[in-house]
């Protein structure tokens, strides 16, 4: 629904501020939580195909993605 309000490159935009924000949300998180070495260690080994399967997730290991997506589509709508 917000991408017909925002129109096509909007929507593209609105994509990217939300993968962008997620990013820099899930950092936050991690540091927070004391894992990042962990976090960034995983991403290394599943992105260079040394572990194929992720762990299973713990309650721990997740965080709400609602926030990124509020940002990257209020930050679309004003035209950032």
């Amino acid at each position: 629904a917000l991408g017909m309000l925002l129109g096509p490159w909007e929507t593209i935009t609105a994509f990217v501020v939300t993968a962008i924000a997620g990013g820099v949300i899930a950092l936050g998180v991690a540091v927070h939580r004391q894992r990042l070495g962990k976090t960034l260690g995983a991403t290394v080994r599943i992105a260079t195909g040394t572990q194929t399967a992720v762990e299973e997730i713990e309650a721990d290991r997740t965080f709400a993605y609602a926030p990124a997506i509020a940002i990257g589509a209020a930050l679309a709508a004003i035209g950032v």
